[in-house]
């Protein structure tokens, strides 16, 4: 375990619905799953302890709703998380849309970043295919 005290910032982005919110809850543990959707209706940001990685971390949350508007990205980060819901093929593919609002605004200083689909235990709701929850490459 690392003893370096300083946060890791992590940027989660995502369709409205896909569950960022929930991830990061279950990330830092921080309360209970919410079963009830509750749109996130502005950029939020949570500290809590990584019980995955351990370390404190940071992270920020946009809400989905704001794909196609004007994003401000925080200053500081390390990691950015596109997510995407394995019941709609159109989350998934929205996240060429992120990717490249990413990479507009971080060009060639873009952090790390990994991809994360949610609702895959939905049974016969998931629409995304298992070769397509596995890419090892960006969408775009």
């Amino acid at each position: 375990m690392s003893t370096n005290t300083e946060s890791k910032h992590v940027l989660v982005l995502g369709d409205a619905g896909v569950g960022k919110t929930e991830y990061i809850k279950k990330l830092l543990n921080k309360g209970k799953f919410e079963p009830r959707y509750i749109p996130t209706g502005k950029f939020t940001s949570t500290s809590g302890y990584d019980k995955f990685e351990g370390g404190p971390v940071v992270c920020y949350e946009w809400p989905g709703q704001v794909k196609y508007g004007d994003i401000t990205f925080p200053e500081k980060v390390d990691e950015i998380i596109f997510m995407y819901d394995c019941t709609s093929k159109r989350s998934y593919w929205n996240v060429k849309d992120w990717q490249k609002k990413v990479k507009e605004h971080y060009g060639e200083d873009e952090p790390e970043s990994k991809v994360v689909g949610t609702k895959f235990d939905m049974g016969q709701r998931v629409e995304v295919s298992t070769r397509h929850m596995f890419w090892s490459k960006p969408i775009c």
